[in-house]
Order: structure tokens, then C-alpha cells, then sequence
């Protein structure tokens, strides 16, 4: 199911701005065949805390996340984490990655359980040669960002 945890996290975001009466609002990027995607959501909001930028990555083992290394356009010669960081900079969003951990189907039933790492950090991890982090010390539990 592509896009589940896109949907999800969209959805949770919309609604937390609403309760919480934050004036932002999340939105998913679609995914097309021929155009370079630099990011799954988007956040806009007047307010800098809350001017994100969001790519959302599965994993199926329970302790790390493998950065992903893979050159991802030809144009750029870049990596999909360098192209949103980049993106990122030139647009004043916030870049992070959600992590969402999904162990075997039968015993959790679809459920994830989701993790938070800022962009910046995991790019300079996967400069300095980093292949994965842990997901338990490097990353926040839940879809949480600082700004919460």
C-alpha cells in the first residue's frame, strides 16, 4: 500500500494544528513518473517552527535505519536526503525524516511505530560515513518535531 504512512502522518499533522489552533497546514507531494520528488509532505505555515519539509522512509528492523545512499537523480548526482536538505535550504523549511518502523504484518497488524530525525543530522551522519543509525538513541519516538 504506497503511501500509507504519507497519508497517515498528514493526516495526524492536520489535525494536531487544529486542536492545538496552530495556524499550518500539511499536504502531500505526488508522486509523479517523470519529475523529480524532493519530499513526501510539505508543511506551510507563517510560523518558522513549523515550515517543515518531510520525507517518510519504512524499515522492517527494529533497531536501525539504513541511510539510504542511492544516487536518485542523474541531473543532480545526488542523494534523495542531500536533494531535500538542499531544497531545504533554499526554501527556509525545516527538512526531517519520518521513519516508519512496520515489523511483520501478522503480528502488529499494519500497525508502525514511527520515528523522527532531523534532515541536517542524518546528513551529516551519511557524510561522515555513517551507513545507519538506531533508531532507539538517534531518533525521536512518535512523529514529534521540536517545535511541539
Amino acid at each position: 500500500m504506497v503511501g500509507f504512512g504519507e497519508a497517515h502522518i498528514v493526516k495526524y499533522l492536520n489535525k494536531m494544528f487544529e486542536t492545538k489552533g496552530i495556524h499550518a497546514f500539511a499536504w502531500r507531494i505526488p508522486q509523479l513518473r517523470y519529475r523529480l520528488q524532493v519530499a513526501d509532505i510539505v508543511v506551510d505555515s507563517p510560523l518558522p517552527e513549523f515550515f517543515m519539509v518531510i520525507e517518510v522512509k519504512s524499515c522492517n528492523t527494529p533497531h536501525y535505519f539504513n541511510i539510504d545512499t542511492r544516487k536518485r537523480s542523474k541531473a543532480f548526482n545526488s542523494t534523495q536526503l542531500e536533494i531535500m536538505c538542499n531544497f531545504a535550504d533554499k526554501t527556509g523549511r525545516l527538512p526531517y525524516y519520518v521513519i516508519a518502523y512496520r515489523p511483520m504484518r501478522k503480528v502488529t497488524h499494519g500497525k508502525a511505530t514511527f520515528y523522527t530525525v532531523d534532515a541536517y543530522e542524518l546528513l551529516e551522519l551519511y557524510k561522515a560515513g555513517r551507513k545507519r543509525i538506531s533508531l532507539h538513541d538517534e531518533c525521536y519516538e512518535g512523529i514529534i518535531f521540536p517545535a511541539e
